[in-house]
């Protein structure tokens, strides 16, 4: 005679086995979803902070080189010679952030890269126009006995350094003031496009948000 224990108990040792392949399945799953969405969050988290240092270096150069010499008609030569600035964080990971793609505000990512061109491509002009001074304006001015603070006329200073030289000086300094207002704007544009696309993503989790100051010069 058979009795119901004979199939109960193989019956109860396969589901349990099967219950136990089905909790660890379940467990593994969801430490993979934890650590996609660690990678996730530190990688954006690491982003905001690389678009507040873009902002920052950007600002620092904006008080120090652009506002000295805004508006006024000797800015062209006046505007103080800056190479000294601190890279640090510039520029961002493509692969940890391409998971921006598979979310509502896609174009967030592409943004992202644009910045790290735009502070580059400043970095560049800075640089340039750093090297215009050092190469071309300056050593033409002491071989011409000019000392420095000295009060000359425009015409006399376009003789002493060449037409060429104070046109260079000229569209190289409209275009950092141009490129410096319009990085400052896109980048605080962007952080807080990107902070607010992942508290959406991320409710429950904790995203640095950067103190945009208000300007006061």
């Amino acid at each position: 005679m058979i009795e119901c224990k004979d199939f109960l108990e193989p019956a109860i040792t396969l589901t349990a086995t099967f219950l136990g392949a089905w909790l660890a399945f379940r467990f593994e799953r969801k430490n993979k979803k934890d650590d996609e969405e660690q990678r996730q969050c530190g990688a954006a988290n690491q982003a905001l902070c690389t678009l507040f240092f873009l902002w920052s270096t950007t600002e620092q150069y904006r008080k120090e080189a652009i506002e000295p010499c805004r508006g006024k008609s000797d800015a062209w030569l006046n505007m103080p010679a800056q190479t000294s600035i601190n890279f640090g964080l510039a520029s961002f990971e493509a692969g940890a952030l391409s998971f921006l793609l598979q979310t509502s505000t896609p174009m967030i990512y592409p943004e992202l890269f644009l910045e790290e061109q735009r502070f580059a491509e400043l970095i560049k002009k800075i640089e340039w126009h750093f090297t215009i001074l050092m190469n071309d304006v300056y050593p033409r001015f002491a071989a011409a006995g000019v000392n420095v603070g000295a009060s000359l006329a425009q015409v006399e200073i376009e003789q002493i350094i060449g037409n060429d030289t104070a046109h260079k000086l000229r569209e190289i300094t409209k275009s950092l003031e141009s490129s410096v207002d319009e990085n400052l704007r896109t980048i605080v544009s962007t952080h807080d496009r990107l902070y607010a696309a992942m508290i959406q993503i991320y409710p429950k989790r904790k995203f640095v948000k950067a103190d945009f100051h208000i300007r006061t010069s």
